[in-house]
């Protein structure tokens, strides 16, 4: 069969597409007997294109929809589109504007009609681009919030609202734009702080002495009815009562001073003027004290009659000719510099102004009360659960809606007035007849509509036919999940539950999942202002939709922001080119065998990889299941990610290669068929389309050929005649892969003995590979590989590799392998420790020492010469403070990553000089790295003088002090305390190999006496620190007090962690306790130890950076040595905490140090210095 050797996604993606859509594969279907699953989509504005944030959320709700799709439920995902009123209007208006034409030329009915005909000719581009995303949304169900069902709902909802006393028109201080002409609710007024003024304004008495006023807006003095003194201030007490005058060029009118426990004594001079047309706190106290309020700003934002000469002027225009009238005239005390809060419009961004307006409201607080209840109760979910907290804030100080705009594109209010304006305003769906007071006929229709939100809040149950009973509504509501974003929580998400228990008596949604906020790679918020945006669409253009879809699902980390760069696409791109060429490979091998079902193959058993391939499978198709159920879509498409790639395709598939060769081929075939086609629908809900092109070619093949292998198993479990043959009906059977079933875990198919057998096969073959690399052998050269263990419990993993040779040959390139306990290897050579295994490669023939040691000696003077420069640029203050932050960060990464690659030269000399002798065990030099639980599985040689011995159960501990007077902890079981007991004995010099084990323990693997007198050949010893074993007592149980869990010995590793960590970096180990429990929020283990020091593993971000393999111990250990070093100098002028902060900024990440100078972003560092110094001085006391 032909297959094109490139993914062209741009082929691909129309063709599946439209396939689906012209099957009805995403149509729900109300007569199912299936349990329904429903996503109503956040409405995108009708104005708007796809951005990264409409990306994310619908990729998020598309691996939902398909993912329960093929988990056999009914499936909508009800999709559509808002009006979105300011931002439509606005958009019309501007054409409106090319034409030499306004809007109030046109004229509302026509204006409208031309709103409309824009939205027919071009609001669905946005729907077109959710298609162009792949997102499988029932577009039979395409709902528009001004759609004449939706239109009906609103009103519906309006006037039942009205009727129960719940919607109420009233003058009120709202929220207006000057630009847009309307008001805003509080939530639309998007508040940022400004520099501005304050301004110590004269008012006189008539005796002319005078008080000062501090504010931020003279202008409004003009509409000022008081000046407010707080009760308590005793500086103001006799004033109250008495009257002041305007400045004179304000008018010179009297007004009062009050009292009133709104004023702050400690603001300004304990003064507050009192404007309540142009402030919401004033009209608050106007209305407590009578005040009838005055307009001296009109709705164009200029100033009125009310300001006398300055009438006309823009309101901040006049603002600074007053202020110079005011100064003249001598009403200005002082001005000072003040930073305060301004709204400003949503849409627009024009600074909004206080209005006093006749408006209409929603009462909330009763309404919001069900709605709080229902999330306190847990009927309604938030994802994660930080954000209830945002959402009880709000509802529990939640303020009534303004829902009135004063706009022509929107629901108009269905508010009809009498010409009589002493009877009520009436409340219908159609314009009455007759007024029911006293039977006018002359109505007319209030002019303000609907905030756009009013009709949102509506969308789960109006999309389904409400207030109509439909079958949608019946076996749809309440909806299943609702993700969105978090900006929209007060906008939408309350206002939807609000309405949804008012009006359905239930809940729209049991979960609320929130999703995170796309900021580019540097950790900014994406603006075209900024020129950071990556468009969707360009990306789709250049790397495929499955592309972004996975990168997307792969960030989207619950909590976090995701910090998105076009690289990170690329390199999820080169996964889709590892899908196809996998499954080129397996198609083609299918494709080109004798047919073979049914035909009679023995009782062949599987092999080790076959065992291994089908747990691990099931394995993750538990994780992927579990993942997604939890909402963790990152750790889910990681799964798949990490399992296809780096075990199927790294490990499976290159052994397949060898089995088909052999004569394992058929039941080989049937493997790579099972795990190819169960892959390819785990992952189809992240990435649809190029899984359906392979699973569509796969089900071509077996059609044609109908080829599969199948073996008979008495015991089962592993894919036999009948599961082959299941699988072909299951893969043919169906006409997609989007309506194929979820792969199901089976436990029986899991075979944990083989997992640990083949983590050996691929831990002996990593080690042969990465001595290849680091040597460069190149990878045609066969070699030969010498493997001596020890001991009986290392027998058994013996065995394994004895009967796996062959993987290890055919995946490491040897041609011969020798295994056996004193086995000798020829020098010079190469050598590396495996699982208690020494693993030696000789080098003669395969390399010319020389030549590679001068080649590493080249590569390390250029590291030296780049660094050098590197540290001259960082030295240099000058381009510190001149060039631009992310060219200096840039400098900094480079730093760490020229030291790092000069620690590996320097190791991978060191092996070289090392090759020419060939010790019974690799002795590892520490450098000052106290901590060795890094060292796991290394060995390496101490020498001192045995000074005591303590028994616990069957093992021992045996104290030994060396020449360097401290003190090694070995331990050793009882029998090989037996077998050394003569050498070992109290006041013997002994010089003894050990092991590192995992949590820290040395453990003696053999001794040996030496003579008390030293010769003068210097003997080899460890730098590794042990510290006094009473002191060890006391940090145990200081550890056991944090966590009295631990068992004893667990208590003794982390103590002697801690204790080692101090001695060798100078610090009181009192204060690394305390950094380990603010760090690990007084978690404290063996995993939260690792973590606090920032000891474990690289992260892996940090060993790109670095250019190390975190998963090599010697690369992770110089890694870390390397990086902490540079946070410790971000924190030189730190020098007590130094340690602690240095640490924390280690956990964050070398682009955090480097950006913030050490300080990593979710740190608050006085907080965090602040209680790690609280917590070490309770230790101190103690």
């Amino acid at each position: 069969m032909e297959i094109p050797t490139k993914y062209n996604p741009e082929e691909v993606e129309d063709k599946w597409y439209n396939y689906w859509i012209d099957k009805n594969y995403f149509r729900a279907d109300v007569k199912s007997k299936k349990e329904p699953f429903c996503i109503v989509i956040p409405p995108p504005n009708v104005t708007g294109s796809l951005h990264m944030g409409h990306a994310l959320n619908n990729t998020l709700q598309d691996i939902l929809t398909r993912w329960n799709r093929m988990q056999e439920y009914n499936v909508l995902w009800l999709p559509g589109t808002d009006h979105a009123g300011i931002a439509t209007q606005n958009v019309v208006e501007k054409e409106l504007a090319k034409e030499g034409l306004t809007r109030q030329e046109l004229g509302r009915v026509k204006f409208v009609e031309r709103v409309w005909k824009w939205k027919e000719e071009t609001g669905g581009t946005i729907i077109n681009q959710l298609k162009k995303l792949g997102c499988s949304c029932d577009w039979s169900r395409t709902r528009f919030t001004m759609d004449e069902g939706l239109s009906k709902a609103v009103q519906e909802v309006f006037i039942s609202l009205y009727n129960e006393g719940f919607i109420y028109r009233g003058n009120y201080i709202i929220n207006w734009c000057p630009r847009c002409q309307t008001a805003l609710s509080d939530l639309e007024a998007e508040h940022k702080d400004v520099k501005g003024h304050l301004y110590y304004v004269k008012y006189p008495f008539m005796n002319g002495d005078y008080i000062v006023v501090a504010t931020t807006r003279p202008e409004t003095i003009f509409a000022d009815l008081a000046i407010a003194v707080n009760p308590q201030d005793k500086r103001y007490k006799n004033l109250i009562g008495k009257k002041v005058r305007l400045p004179a060029p304000c008018g010179d009118r009297e007004i009062p001073i009050i009292a009133d426990d709104y004023v702050d004594i400690k603001f300004g001079t304990g003064c507050l003027k009192i404007t309540p047309a142009h402030d919401p706190a004033d009209f608050e106290i106007g209305n407590r004290h009578n005040l009838e309020a005055i307009k001296v700003i009109g709705p164009d934002g200029k100033m009125n009659e009310q300001a006398r000469k300055y009438k006309g002027l823009d309101r901040f225009e006049c603002r600074k000719v007053l202020v110079d009238d005011l100064k003249r005239e001598g009403y200005i005390e002082k001005i000072e510099g003040y930073k305060y809060s301004i709204g400003s419009c949503y849409r627009c961004h024009t600074y909004v102004e206080p209005y006093l307006s006749r408006q209409w409201f929603v009462r909330m607080k009763e309404l919001a009360k069900p709605a709080l209840k229902a999330v306190k109760d847990g009927k309604v979910k938030f994802v994660p659960k930080n954000w209830e907290k945002t959402y009880f804030q709000w509802m529990e100080n939640i303020r009534d809606w303004c829902i009135s705009r004063q706009i022509w594109w929107g629901h108009r209010i269905p508010v009809w007035y009498c010409e009589n304006e002493n009877c009520a305003p009436i409340a219908s769906r159609i314009k009455p007849d007759k007024c029911p007071k006293c039977g006018g006929d002359k109505l007319t229709q209030d002019e303000d509509v609907l905030d756009t939100w009013f009709s949102s809040a509506l969308w789960p149950f109006s999309t389904l036919g409400w207030p109509d009973k439909t079958e949608d509504l019946q076996v749809f509501y309440p909806t299943s999940v609702l993700s969105t974003g978090f900006d929209i929580i007060f906008f939408w998400v309350a206002r939807m539950i609000i309405m949804g228990l008012h009006f359905m008596g239930d809940a729209p949604f049991s979960t609320v999942y929130i999703h995170a906020l796309i900021r580019d790679i540097e950790g900014q918020k994406m603006s075209k202002s900024k020129g950071n945006v990556i468009d969707p669409l360009a990306v789709i253009d250049n790397y495929g939709t499955d592309a972004l879809r996975f990168t997307l699902a792969a960030l989207a980390v619950k909590g976090r922001d995701i910090y998105l760069s076009e690289e990170r696409i690329q390199g999820y791109r080169n996964f889709m080119n590892k899908i196809w060429n996998a499954s080129r490979f397996i198609i083609m091998n299918l494709a080109t065998r004798p047919t073979i079902v049914g035909t009679p193959v023995g009782t062949r058993q599987p092999t080790l990889a076959d065992k291994w391939i089908i747990s691990r499978l099931n394995q993750v198709t538990k994780e992927v299941t579990n993942y997604l159920n939890k909402y963790d879509f990152d750790k889910a498409s990681l799964a798949i990610y990490e399992f296809f790639w780096h075990e199927f395709c790294d490990w499976y598939l290159e052994i397949a290669k060898l089995q088909i060769m052999n004569d394992a081929r058929r039941m080989t075939l049937s493997y790579l068929f099972r795990v190819l086609e169960q892959s390819l629908r785990l992952m189809h809900p992240f990435i649809p389309f190029i899984t359906e092109e392979i699973w569509q070619t796969l089900q071509k093949t077996v059609k044609e050929s109908k080829r599969c292998s199948g073996t008979t198993h008495p015991s089962g479990g592993y894919p036999d005649s009948a599961n082959c043959s299941a699988a072909i009906h299951r893969t043919t059977d169906q006409k997609s892969i989007m309506i194929s079933e979820w792969p199901q875990y089976n436990k029986k198919e899991v075979d944990n003995e083989s997992i640990i057998q083949m983590d050996l096969i691929k831990a002996v073959v990593f080690a042969i590979r990465n001595i290849r690399s680091e040597l460069n052998i190149p990878p045609a050269t066969r070699i030969q590989v010498v493997l001596n263990y020890r001991g009986a419990k290392i027998r058994e993993g013996v065995e394994v590799i004895k009967s796996n040779a062959a993987y290890v040959k055919w995946l490491a390139g040897v041609e011969d392998l020798k295994i056996g306990t004193k086995l000798v290897t020829p020098r010079p050579a190469a050598m590396s420790l495996v699982k208690g295994m020494e693993l030696s490669i000789p080098l003669k023939g395969l390399i010319n020492l020389e030549k590679e040691k001068e080649r590493l000696q080249k590569e390390a003077e250029k590291a030296i010469e780049e660094l050098s420069n590197v540290k001259i640029n960082l030295s240099n203050k000058a381009f510190i403070k001149k060039a631009p932050s992310e060219i200096v960060a840039r400098e900094k990464e480079r730093k760490i990553g020229i030291e790092a690659r000069l620690h590996k030269l320097s190791a991978n000399l060191k092996m070289l000089v090392l090759s020419w002798f060939i010790f019974l065990f690799c002795f590892i030099a520490l450098d000052g790295m106290g901590y060795y639980e890094n060292l796991a599985g290394k060995m390496f040689q101490v020498k001192g003088e045995v000074v005591g011995t303590i028994k616990e159960e069957v093992e021992i501990t045996l104290i030994l002090k060396t020449d360097k007077n401290e003190n090694v902890l070995i331990q050793l079981d009882d029998e090989k305390f037996k077998s050394l007991e003569g050498i070992l004995s109290s006041g013997n010099w002994v010089r003894m190999v050990v092991k590192i084990l995992e949590g820290g323990i040395i453990q003696g693997i053999s001794a040996q006496k030496i003579p008390r007198v030293v010769s003068s050949k210097k003997p080899l010893t460890s730098s590794i620190l042990i510290p006094d074993f009473n002191i060890l007592e006391i940090y145990k149980k200081t550890v056991q007090y944090f966590n009295p869990k631990l068992t004893g010995r667990d208590a003794e590793r982390i103590a002697s962690s801690i204790l080692v960590y101090s001695k060798s970096h100078n610090v009181d180990p009192r204060l690394i306790v305390a950094v380990i429990a603010i760090e690990s929020d007084f978690q404290v283990d063996a995993r939260s130890v690792k973590g606090a020091l920032g000891l474990g593993q690289l992260m892996p971000q940090t060993a790109r950076i670095l250019k190390v393999n975190p998963l090599n111990i010697e690369e992770n250990i110089l890694g870390t040595a390397s990086y902490l070093k540079f946070c410790l100098e971000q924190w030189k002028d730190y020098p007590y905490l130094n340690l602690p902060l240095a640490l924390a900024s280690y956990n964050a990440g070398p682009g955090a140090v480097a950006k913030y100078g050490g300080i990593p972003p979710y740190l608050e560092t006085q907080n965090y210095v602040k209680k790690v110094m609280d917590l070490y001085q309770q230790l101190c006391k103690k």
